[in-house]
């Protein structure tokens, strides 16, 4: 499954980065989801940086995070993405997709940053499970075709 997943994800040219660092942002009714998905994360060397309210319930269940501030409270976010100091963004929608929104400025800076943004968990945990099979990085795409 995870090999067919990783030709999918090469298939798009999604660059799947194995380490490093994602900024999490999950709306309200996502917070109980990310927490074994961001335990995943922690498990494979990815180090998170959360949004408040996000950061509040990673830490209540035992994970460490790097908060960041809101955009309307300051454009942390969007340096940490448009510097390229994170490797991954994981935004999942809260309503609509109005330009002013948070999210929308979020995916937006990702999109042109060319960091690779998700906006639904199942396709997070379809990455996870991709970077968890280590061979899968190791052995070159090519090769696993001639097999």
């Amino acid at each position: 499954m995870a090999k067919a997943l990783y030709k999918g994800f090469a298939a798009s040219s999604v660059q799947l980065p194995a380490k490093g660092k994602v900024l999490v942002t999950v709306a309200d009714k996502d917070k109980q989801e990310i927490i074994p998905i961001a335990r995943k994360m922690h498990e494979l060397g990815l180090e998170i940086y959360a949004t408040s309210g996000t950061a509040r319930v990673l830490q209540e269940n035992g994970l460490h995070c790097q908060m960041v501030t809101k955009l309307n409270q300051s454009n942390q976010i969007l340096d940490l993405i448009e510097q390229n100091q994170v490797d991954l963004v994981v935004n999942t929608y809260t309503v609509g997709k109005q330009p002013q929104r948070d999210g929308f400025r979020i995916r937006v800076a990702a999109s042109e940053s060319g960091v690779p943004c998700f906006t639904s968990l199942d396709t997070v945990t379809a990455y996870l499970k991709v970077v968890e099979d280590q061979q899968l990085w190791l052995e070159p795409l090519y090769f696993q075709e001639a097999n």
